[in-house]
């Protein structure tokens, strides 16, 4: 059988997807705490990286605003374990046989009359079938009739159900069951419908918070990322420090600092104003624009008026 086809015991033929591309030249930095953490749920030897049989893993879930590095935590993850990572960004349209099974036509090349079918597995059900690293990126913009599926594949049990082909679809061998690892990751106010249903919640646990970096840990970053001047990097230190920026990501920074550079190289204005300009069109917050109080503001007065209208 073609080595892109798999389920030949199931008595199916369905094609396997490709393991997500992970960027050669990426850069991970500053998060090695949360990297820890994962190791652990995953049961990871930290100085080996390779599983332990001793321990079960756990399905733990990364939570945080958006642009501060959950992917990159995940990618990172797979990387240091050299290990296949199969990749589901959740939206509001994914469906039950999203997550199992496809049916689509097979490309033509016009030779043959008619259109034929085929079975095309989806990233999780790949994952399960060869034992790799499965994460589900904004599981909490999925609906939850979506959802459901995936309680066998988060317990024992480790299979889900194709409503397609009426029947279940788990790892082929123990090796690879044992080796089948989960993770997903959401912005908690990032939904309309918000958390997870309570029998997802409870099987993805537990919960590893990623929050905005410090301005220290900030920079560094960009440095390397973008290798922008040392004047421009004092500027944009100046400009976060000034305004008391505080809900800046790492993406939005990264955009701000790139954008500045490129103002500053076509228009030929100084740093401090390629910044400023920059954070403009960005469109960063500071703390009085998200709604805190404001302390020096004058109480509103007493309303000194007599309800009966006596004087």
């Amino acid at each position: 059988m073609d080595p892109e086809f798999d389920g030949s015991e199931l008595g199916l033929r369905f094609r396997l997807a490709p393991p997500f591309a992970l960027e050669s030249a990426r850069i991970f930095q500053k998060r090695e705490r949360e990297l820890q953490q994962c190791f652990a749920c995953w049961a990871v030897d930290g100085e080996t990286k390779v599983f332990l049989d001793t321990m079960r893993p756990l399905n733990f879930r990364l939570e945080g605003p958006p642009g501060v590095g959950k992917n990159e935590i995940v990618y990172e993850l797979a990387s240091q374990l050299g290990r296949p990572l199969y990749v589901i960004q959740g939206h509001e349209e994914l469906t039950p046989e999203d997550l199992a099974l496809v049916l689509v036509p097979n490309a033509s090349d016009g030779s043959t009359p008619g259109v034929g079918f085929s079975y095309n597995a989806s990233p999780l059900v790949s994952a399960l079938r060869r034992g790799g690293l499965f994460f589900f990126d904004e599981i909490n913009r999925v609906p939850e009739r979506t959802l459901a599926p995936l309680a066998s594949v988060l317990d024992d049990r480790k299979r889900i159900y194709s409503a397609l082909v009426a029947r279940d679809i788990s790892p082929p061998n123990e090796d690879f069951k044992a080796s089948f690892r989960f993770c997903c990751a959401m912005n908690p106010e990032g939904s309309a419908r918000g958390g997870l249903p309570d029998y997802i919640d409870e099987r993805t646990l537990p919960v590893i918070r990623v929050d905005y970096m410090s301005l220290d840990d900030l920079v560094p970053i960009l440095s390397k990322y973008l290798n922008p001047s040392t004047e421009l990097l004092h500027a944009f230190r100046t400009w976060y420090e000034e305004d008391e920026r505080r809900h800046l990501s790492t993406r939005q920074a990264r955009t701000l600092v790139q954008y500045a550079m490129s103002i500053a190289w076509q228009t030929k204005v100084g740093p401090d104003d390629a910044i400023r300009q920059s954070s403009e069109q960005v469109g960063i917050k500071s703390k009085t624009d998200d709604g805190e109080p404001d302390n020096d503001a004058d109480e509103e007065e007493p309303d000194d008026s007599d309800d009966d209208g006596k004087q």
